[in-house]
């Protein structure tokens, strides 16, 4: 049986699908801090958030609903993996309505107190490119990322979804990659442990060579988890 808290979450998103903004937020506290991590936009009150964030969904896309969400319990935070599905048919920030039909992959957190009301939560993915980036991976099954350099945005977001980002020690050993060569990471989780270089493998040519992934002790501690999600849970079970 789900707990009240999973209900609250299920309602929200039932709720928003028949455009009953009122009752998302019915069980919000007075003050909130809501973050929508796309955009880097905090929501402080129950208004703002559904005025803002809620309303601004439904003027880009009229018909967006939210399909097949899983929820999952961690501690006083649901967590709830879902795909959002419509026709862009408004504006979008700058961009113009194009008619045509999207879907988005998208996780969502909301934190409740002990008397079950919500004081918080948490989306990724929203609208974003850079974490679509990180998250489609995910999604694939791709679990390390090998390359001269990353952008520091799409490096912390590739952490945060649990896909190693790994920096060649020599550059030049790229050249000697070929399309669909197999490359073998030897020792990947002792060397994120250790802090050390990670020894890679080409079985084609028999080569190899070492690669890197400087981390803070709260970005190894997030990729040894399997990412942000799997971290949180486990820090609130």
């Amino acid at each position: 049986m789900e707990s009240r808290n999973v209900q609250t979450h299920r309602a929200g998103h039932e709720a928003f699908n028949r455009r009953d903004f009122d009752a998302v937020v019915k069980e919000y506290a007075e003050r909130i801090s809501w973050i929508d991590q796309a955009r880097g936009i905090t929501f402080r009150t129950p208004q703002e958030f559904r005025d803002s964030f809620l309303q601004g969904w439904i003027e880009a896309s009229s018909d967006c609903q939210v399909t097949d969400a899983r929820y999952t319990e961690a501690g006083d935070t649901v967590i709830a993996r879902f795909t959002c599905r419509g026709t862009h048919d408004g504006p979008l920030g700058p961009f113009p309505a194009t008619g045509k039909e999207w879907t988005l992959p998208l996780c969502e957190m909301w934190h409740f107190d002990v008397d079950g009301r919500v004081v918080g939560g948490e989306i990724y993915g929203q609208g974003s490119s850079r974490e679509v980036a990180a998250i489609a991976p995910m999604f694939l099954g791709v679990r390390v990322v090998l390359a001269k350099s990353f952008a520091r945005i799409h490096r912390a977001n590739l952490i945060n979804w649990g896909i190693v980002p790994l920096v060649f020690d020599d550059p030049a050993a790229w050249d000697g990659i070929e399309r669909d060569d197999r490359l073998l990471f030897d020792g990947l989780r002792s060397s994120l442990v250790a802090g050390a270089r990670v020894t890679v493998v080409n079985t084609r040519s028999k080569a190899s060579f070492t690669a890197s992934c400087v981390m803070t002790p709260r970005e190894r501690d997030l990729l040894l988890a399997g990412g942000i999600l799997a971290h949180t849970k486990a820090a609130k079970a």
